[in-house]
């Protein structure tokens, strides 16, 4: 933990300095080849990277990016283009900053790189070109110029990332959080070379002061803290806004974030972990083994003795599968994309019969239809790939759903992802891949996991994100475009404890204000407040987490409205424990028109008068267009307001 729980990518390299003043790119080059053991690196897009740092209305636009070395599955290249400008498309392509790091994960070589620029206006191609082409010197600053600018390890202390809320994302989906080795005090060192004699090695230089630039104290002492701190990279010569930040804010973003240590939140992006490679297998096995066992030995801080689901994607993908141990949830003896789903009804307890299956699969960007080849089986349910002779010949993910009862006639999907390998094991005891079962000249995918615990028997079990995470009425506006709105949290603002409103807005692409955790809870042995809830009401019964604040959906104790129309505003708030704890409870309830809408009812019993709210859109202000409020009001069944869509 106290290794890599920061190494995260903010990836700072304004520079590097070397001691060799007069030692070439070239030789700079060579150095990196035979510390880190590659040969080649592809050239790379700043347009193919992740836009991670988008801000409204200012001129942020940084993208970050990610490959391997052609040759060494352990080099990992990590690229960030700030202030990005124009289109793939389009002319005038053009960044302010470019920065790049190629780090070996088992040996600890790193080597740094930034794009030139021009000195006034600092614009950069986006088109990257490879550290190891013949023109590369072209492209790159010499080891002279960088050397004269910014020392990397002045802020790259603890390993070759420097970890930030808005990065940890992207490094999780890289595969570069918790990856077992000491990146500190045994193994990371910036690679340097004494070629023209001209005094001092830079590799142990710069060891040096990777050593004495650190100081104990983030997360209890897990991690270790630069104590230089240089002034932030600007555009316009040193004059104008600031590119990168000093780590001093980094630091502090991370610590006032609430995300430290990483085990506090089961949905935290510090907790996802790639022990093991097929490449390099950790312990000697013939695969991939990312288990429980392993988190327990290798990072017992994120670990616990039952964990309620497991999380997994590939490296560099965006697509995350799950299993969960819930009841309703069948033994499939085959679930991958390249087999299909077969489930046996042999194969289930208590003489359960498996669940009838459809399946989708993500073709050319976009999933197909739903399809189900086979039901009423007596033996069990065979969605088999191989039954779909018309599917796209390559598909990049597989979905299956089938549905459970959510009384009153309610039948809810409940939709589960796949892998591409064949597993032999994807459960609460992690994951299994051996490359032996993928076939002929194929081996497993390189995997991250992330185990979901559940912490004490009183806490509810929590429920994936999933999809699930944007939330809108039916209702489109009346005297505006005719468009919709969506659930948003309001700012945070410096008290954690403060109350915050929550209102409706229009849709705004990487706003995670908009987008919301559905928590399932199974536990209500904590809660006071609640009115009587039926057995439906509690198998769908949720909290609701704004992603941006990490704060729930909560219904406020003061009615604003009047005794016969009882209205309660819709508070973003810290999570309850007792009292009141119901008020933050939401029974979601799926109406049967097909439209997939749910209503969202809360499970707080309401003081004088005691009546059932729902969350309700409001439609008085702005002349019924763009941001209205959101109130928890009696039911209505005619209005569009309360019907809600999750998308």
């Amino acid at each position: 933990m106290r290794k890599n729980l920061f190494r995260i990518l903010a990836v700072w390299v304004a520079g590097c300095s070397l001691a060799a003043h007069g030692e070439t790119l070239a030789q700079y080059v060579a150095a990196c080849k035979s510390e880190l053991g590659f040969t080649t690196i592809p050239d790379l897009d700043c347009y193919k990277g992740a836009l991670f740092d988008p801000s409204v209305m200012t001129v942020i636009n940084d993208y970050v990016g990610h490959a391997r070395a052609t040759d060494n599955d352990d080099v990992d290249v990590v690229f960030a283009c700030r202030w990005l400008f124009g289109s793939q498309v389009s002319e005038g392509q053009k960044a302010q900053s470019i920065e790049l790091t190629v780090h070996n994960r088992q040996t600890g070589g790193t080597c740094f790189f930034k794009a030139k620029d021009d000195s006034f206006s600092k614009i950069v191609s986006p088109a990257i070109v490879s550290p190891t082409s013949a023109n590369a010197a072209n492209y790159w600053e010499s080891p002279f110029t960088l050397d004269a600018t910014t020392r990397c390890v002045d802020c790259h202390v603890a390993g070759p990332y420097v970890a930030s809320p808005k990065a940890a994302p992207y490094m999780a989906k890289f595969g570069l959080l918790n990856d077992t080795h000491d990146t500190r005090l045994n193994s990371y060192h910036a690679v340097g070379s004494d070629l023209l004699g001209s005094g001092g090695s830079a590799f142990l230089r710069w060891d040096g002061i990777v050593r004495g630039n650190a100081s104990p104290g983030c997360a209890t002492g897990c991690h270790h803290i630069a104590t230089n701190d240089p002034p932030p990279i600007r555009s316009d010569g040193g004059e104008g806004q600031i590119i990168i930040r000093p780590i001093s804010r980094v630091i502090t973003e991370v610590l006032t974030a609430g995300l430290m240590p990483a085990n506090n939140g089961p949905f935290n992006d510090y907790r996802w972990v790639n022990m093991d490679s097929p490449a390099k297998p950790l312990n000697g096995d013939n695969g991939e083994y990312e288990t429980l066992l392993g988190l327990q030995q290798h990072f017992p801080n994120l670990a616990c003795s039952n964990p309620a689901y497991i999380e997994a994607h590939k490296v560099d993908s965006d697509f995350i599968f799950d299993n969960y141990p819930y009841g309703e949830r069948d033994k499939l003896t085959t679930f991958n994309l390249r087999d299909g789903l077969v489930c046996n009804n042999s194969d289930q307890s208590n003489g359960k019969r498996c669940n009838d299956y459809e399946t989708s699969y993500l073709c050319n960007g976009a999933w197909t239809d739903w399809r189900s080849t086979d039901s009423n089986d007596p033996r069990g349910d065979s969605e088999r790939r191989s039954a779909y002779p018309g599917l796209c010949p390559s598909p990049t993910a597989i979905q299956a759903r089938f549905f459970v009862d959510g009384g009153v006639g309610a039948h809810i999907p409940v939709t589960i992802g796949g892998p591409n390998d064949r597993l032999r094991e994807f459960d609460s005891g992690g994951l299994r891949c051996s490359n032996a079962d993928q076939g002929f000249g194929q081996k497993c995918s390189d995997y991250v996991v992330r185990f979901i615990c559940d912490g004490t028997s009183t806490t509810p079990v929590p429920a994936r994100p999933g999809d699930y995470k944007v939330l809108r009425t039916e209702r489109k506006d009346l005297l505006g475009t005719g468009r919709y709105t969506y659930l948003s949290a309001g700012g945070t603002g410096s008290d954690p404890s403060t109350r915050t409103p929550v209102d409706n807005e229009y849709f705004h692409s990487g706003w995670t204000s908009q987008q919301w955790v559905i928590e399932r809870v199974t536990d209500f042995s904590n809660f006071t407040g609640l009115k009587t809830l039926t057995s439906a009401e509690r198998s769908n019964a949720v909290r609701l987490k704004n992603v941006w604040t990490g704060r729930y959906l909560t219904v406020d104790s003061v009615n604003i409205g009047t005794s016969a129309a009882p209205a309660f505003a819709l508070r973003n708030a810290t999570l309850r424990s007792r009292p009141s704890s119901g008020s933050q409870l939401w029974i979601r309830e799926t109406l049967q028109d097909g439209s997939g809408s749910v209503r969202l009812g809360s499970a707080w019993l309401t003081p004088s008068p005691s009546v059932k709210v729902y969350a309700t859109l409001q439609t008085g202000a702005n002349q019924d267009k763009g941001t209205q409020n959101v109130l928890a009001q009696r039911f209505d069944g005619l209005l569009s307001t309360q019907k809600w869509v999750i998308q």
